[in-house]
């Protein structure tokens, strides 16, 4: 019963949505976006990300892919392991989307993604610290970091959505987890971006 109550409002509600905001397609052929936002881990960071989506089946099934890639930057995070960045960049070169709901200009997607990443490090140096040497003594030992630019591997999962208040205009989000792919210590095992910003499509 309460099944039906929740349906029956949901209906009512859109039936009271203006006749051009309920036309508004849910699924593009293919749209552009740009994003801001933030990156976390380590340490949280400024982002701005962009994305292309084609769609590759029937609006119905909305099945999309393209690539994606996001640049973090202006980071204050902890030098342990020698991790403080100066940028990030991480770069899907095949996205693929699913779409999970759509209706009223409105289009929410899980995703995944496949590709690689680019990290600049600064020299750093990790405040010093007690360490422990193979016979058990005490060391107090400061940790000195070169700086680098190193490039590796990662794999992408998350979940978006596009709300179209025009034929070709809309908003956009996505909250996607990058898990990297090598034993590169100086780089977190897995990182958390979120952003919000423009869709335009055809």
């Amino acid at each position: 019963m309460r099944a039906h109550l929740v349906a029956l409002a949901f209906v009512a509600a859109t039936s009271l949505l203006p006749a051009s905001v309920r036309a508004q397609t849910a699924v593009h052929p293919s749209s552009d976006a740009l994003y801001i936002g933030f990156r976390a881990e380590p340490g949280v960071a400024y982002l701005v990300a962009y994305d292309l989506d084609i769609l590759v089946t029937d609006a119905s099934t909305g099945i999309s892919i393209g690539p994606s890639v996001s640049i973090a930057f202006g980071g204050d995070s902890s030098t342990d392991l020698g991790r403080q960045q100066e940028y990030l960049i991480a770069a899907d070169f095949v996205r693929a989307r699913l779409t999970v709901a759509q209706g009223y200009g409105l289009r929410a997607t899980v995703l995944i993604g496949a590709g690689m990443y680019l990290v600049g490090l600064p020299e750093q140096e990790r405040a010093p610290h007690v360490a422990l040497l193979d016979d058990g003594t005490e060391v107090i030992v400061r940790e000195r970091y070169a700086s680098a630019l190193l490039p590796g591997a990662l794999l992408t999962g998350g979940v978006g959505g596009d709300w179209y208040f025009d034929a070709h205009w809309g908003i956009a989000a996505f909250l996607v987890g990058h898990v990297r792919l090598d034993d590169l210590n100086r780089m977190p095992a897995l990182w958390i971006e979120f952003g919000a910003g423009v869709r335009w499509g055809e």
